[in-house]
């Protein structure tokens, strides 16, 4: 099947995004018995270079994140990653949503990691770099899919507008 440059793309991000979401990001939420000891490790590597408060500190707000990251965002990115291999545009609405969710929570991380003050400079910066690339794609991912969405309801307009001048 041949997909479009976006779809592509899309296919790639979804491919990287899928596991690092079960990974690394849901760690915390995983019953520690059930984390293997590479993960484990990982997440520590993490923990203790980057020092990512929202991660060591789990504010409620930052769970309640978590808790959508594991019951929407992922299983939404595996439909959505199916959706797009199987071909067609029902995936758009669902990246239109879930480019718009995923915006705002990131944006809220951002902007408490920057007025953190249990963080130096550097840590920050470091921090960003996990966080800011997401904070492109995701609007960017929201606002190509309305545009997509946008374009098959004008065209679904013009031929019920012709259907009914004839």
């Amino acid at each position: 099947m041949g997909y479009s440059t976006a779809d592509k793309l899309y296919l790639a991000f979804f491919a990287m995004f899928i596991p690092v979401v079960a990974f690394v990001d849901l760690i915390p939420i995983w019953p520690r018995a059930f984390i293997p000891a590479p993960l484990w490790a990982l997440h520590r590597f993490y923990l203790d270079n980057f020092n990512d408060q929202l991660a060591i500190k789990a504010p409620t707000w930052f769970s309640v994140f978590l808790f959508f990251e594991a019951f929407y965002n992922l299983p939404a990115a595996i439909w959505i990653f199916l959706g797009i291999r199987r071909g067609g545009s029902s995936s758009w609405v669902h990246m239109c949503m879930f480019g718009t969710l995923c915006t705002l929570s990131t944006v809220v991380c951002i902007a408490e990691i920057r007025q953190d003050p249990d963080m130096t400079a550097l840590e920050k910066n470091m921090v960003m770099l996990c966080y800011v690339p997401f904070a492109i794609i995701f609007p960017i991912m929201a606002v190509h899919n309305m545009i997509r969405i946008q374009g098959k309801l004008a065209l679904a307009d013009r031929a019920a507008i012709r259907k009914k001048g004839n």
